[in-house]
Formats: structure tokens, sequence, C-alpha cells
């Protein structure tokens, strides 16, 4: 990868503002998913950033986060689709690798967290301290866990840019700028009128504020679609 490819890609995963943040149930339940669907020891969302690699969600690993380099999981940015050890500990490059040699974990896969626009911003990684086989079907959940949780992340930075937009709205409003423009909603169908058009919501938000817009399922939705069933 070169200097500029590298400095697209840091630029890529910081348009999501995800570094720092808090925990989150949704990628900490995808990544224990993963865990214990793969049948491995731990599991990290890690986030490669250009000096650091820091964990949005880890199952049964401490490490808030590590110098780049420093975790085999930082492999996945460069291969493709799923990067695999089955034993770190035979492998004399890998041997001396601190978290081989003094947390003894000797098998690991990766697969790589790759935005819609192609940039491989960080990896899903599960690890195990036994030497293990990995088989195929084990290697398509991988990656499909972490497609999840691309879809997770593009789903978070949709829904941060609709609330700037309305932010932004809300102050232009509350000083004054845009009193004058009032928006009529339909009761029965809730589409907006704007000039002799009649919009949805989605289509509201990306023509008026940009955004891109995501769906998801409301959580007391999803519970009564499971109590249906």
């Amino acid at each position: 990868m070169t200097p500029l490819e590298e400095q697209e890609r840091v630029e890529a995963l910081h348009r999501y503002a995800v570094l720092n943040t808090p925990e989150n149930r949704a990628f900490d339940r995808i990544v224990r998913m993963a865990a214990l669907s793969t049948g491995a020891q731990a599991a990290v969302m890690a986030l490669s950033d250009a000096d650091r690699i820091w964990f949005k969600a880890r199952h049964a690993f401490d490490h808030e986060e590590l110098d780049r380099g420093s975790l085999l999981c930082d492999t996945a940015l460069s291969k493709a689709p799923v990067d695999v050890v089955l034993d770190a500990a035979t492998e004399p490059p890998l041997a001396a690798h601190p978290l081989v040699a003094g947390e003894g974990f000797r098998f690991y896969a990766a697969a790589p967290l790759v935005t819609f626009d192609g940039y491989r911003i960080g990896s899903l990684c599960v690890l195990d301290r036994r030497k293990r086989a990995f088989p195929v079907a084990a290697r398509q959940s991988l990656v499909d866990f972490a497609a999840l949780l691309m879809e997770l992340l593009e789903l978070r930075l949709s829904t941060v840019t609709v609330v700037k937009g309305l932010t932004q709205a809300l102050e232009q409003y509350e000083s004054g700028g845009g009193r004058e423009e009032l928006f009529t909603i339909c009761a029965w169908t809730k589409r907006i009128k704007i000039a002799d058009q009649w919009l949805s919501f989605e289509e509201f938000l990306e023509t008026r504020f940009d955004a891109i817009v995501s769906h998801g399922i409301h959580p007391d939705i999803a519970d009564s679609m499971r109590e249906d069933f």
C-alpha cells in the first residue's frame, strides 16, 4: 500500500467518526456471535488508524488499543477475503509476536471491514489459544459478520448525517433565518410537500439535507414481530 493509499484509507476511517466512542451493544453482540459461531475463544472489531489499532468491540480480549503492527489481524488490510493462520507459534515471523509469545494466542482469522467505496478500515478478527482448523463455513460466517459490522457503521454514519442536518435546520429556524419556510405533511401518508411535489421522508432528507438514508427496525417492532412467530 502506497503512502497516498494509506492516507486515503485513514481518511475513510475518520469519516465514520467512530474512534474512541463508547461501547455499543449492537457491535458487541455481533463480535460475540462471530466468536461463538466459529468456535473461537476471543474476537475483536479492530479499526486501524494511522498509528494504532483501536477496538470498537471485544469478546474475551483485554486490550483497548494496540500500536499498528502489534495485532495479527492488521494483516487483513492487505489480504482478501479472509486471512488465516492456523498455528502462529510454528511460524518464525509470528512466534515472537506479543500476542503469541506473551498471551498464548496461536490461531487467528481476520475478515476485512470494507467501506462502500472499497477502503479496508479494519477487520473482524477471531483468535484462539489452540492451533485449529478453520473450515469454509467458518470463513464465510466471519465474512458475513464483518459485513454486518460495516452495515452498522454505515447506518451510524447516516444517522449522524441526518441529525447534523436537522440540528442545523433547527438552529437556522431558531435564529430567524428559516421561519418563513413551513412544511406541509400529509396526516395519512406522512409525505412532505415541497413546492408542488410530495416527497417521502427519505426523499426529503436526501434532497434537503444531502443525507444518506438507510433503514432499520425499531426494537419495539422487532419484539412484536418475534412474538408473532
